[in-house]
C-alpha cells in the first residue's frame, strides 16, 4: 500500500513539473547529448482525450539541429499542454490555443528550450520547450483538481442552503 502511495505521489509530482520530467529523461538517457537547435515552425491544436467534456490546448514544434555535417528536422508533438478543466466553448478553445502559442513563442524567444539527441542514432532527439520547476496547467491533474473543487463547492452550498430552511 505504501508503494502505491509513493507511486501516485511521484506521478503527481512529475506531471506538474517540467523540470523533473527533463531531469528524469536525462537520468534515464545518460548518453544523450545536448545540441544547438532552431525552431522553424510551431502551431497549436486542441485535444479532447477519451471523449470527455474538457480538453487541452497543445503546441507542436518543428525544429532543426546539426550534428557534424548532418542536419535533421524533427517535430515534437504536444511539446507543451495547457489544460482547461471545465466544459469548453469554441471561443474558449480559440483563446486557449492562442495562449499556448504565446507561451510557446515566449519560450522560443527566450531560448529556454533544450534539445537532447542520441549519439548512437543522430536522428533520434527530444525537445523540452520548458524546464520550469512548476507548471500546474500543463498537467491533467490540474483539470481534475479544479473539477473536484467545483463539485465540493457546489456540495457545500447545497448543504448550507438546505440547513437554513
Amino acid at each position: 500500500m505504501l508503494l502505491g502511495f509513493i507511486y501516485v505521489f511521484m506521478l503527481i509530482l512529475f506531471s506538474v513539473s517540467p523540470f523533473l520530467r527533463f531531469k528524469e529523461f536525462q537520468v534515464t538517457h545518460l548518453r544523450w547529448n545536448t545540441a544547438e537547435s532552431k525552431v522553424v515552425f510551431y502551431q497549436s491544436g486542441w485535444d479532447k482525450p477519451y471523449r470527455k467534456s474538457s480538453g487541452y490546448a497543445y503546441s507542436d514544434i518543428t525544429y532543426t539541429y546539426k550534428i557534424g555535417q548532418r542536419s535533421f528536422t524533427r517535430t515534437e508533438h504536444k511539446a507543451e499542454k495547457l489544460y482547461y478543466p471545465v466544459w469548453e466553448s469554441k471561443n474558449r478553445i480559440h483563446k486557449l490555443k492562442s495562449e499556448i502559442l504565446q507561451r510557446t513563442e515566449q519560450q522560443i524567444a527566450e531560448r529556454k528550450f533544450i534539445l537532447l539527441y542520441n549519439p548512437g542514432n543522430l536522428s533520434e532527439s527530444k525537445l523540452f520547450i520548458s524546464t520550469q520547476p512548476l507548471y500546474l496547467q500543463g498537467s491533467g491533474l490540474y483539470a481534475f483538481a479544479v473539477m473536484i473543487g467545483i463539485i465540493l463547492l457546489l456540495a457545500t452550498f447545497c448543504i448550507i442552503f438546505t440547513q437554513k430552511k
